[in-house]
């Protein structure tokens, strides 16, 4: 009886499992909405608002690019410091 309750558990885990797997597969595949543009950005606020969002998203970016390159520079240096040795 207990072999039974623990195999009918692992198949249950199992199916609820594949069951969330072809549900994401479902909202992967599923067509997506061309967006217009003219109907997006109507009037003059809207696409300084998504300009600034640009901005400030290259900003961070950028930011982020100078960090990585800051942490390879002291990668390599201490790489050479403990070579030297």
């Amino acid at each position: 009886m207990d072999h039974f309750s623990t195999t009918v558990a692992l198949q249950q885990c199992r199916i609820d499992h594949q069951t969330i797997l072809i549900n994401e597969y479902h909202q992967r595949t599923a067509k997506k909405k061309a967006i217009d543009p003219n109907l997006l950005f109507k009037d003059i606020a809207t696409i300084k608002a998504a300009q600034d969002l640009v901005a400030v998203r290259d900003d961070a970016w950028a930011q982020r690019d100078r960090q990585l390159e800051a942490r390879r520079t002291a990668q390599t240096m201490m790489q050479s410091d403990i070579e030297q040795y």
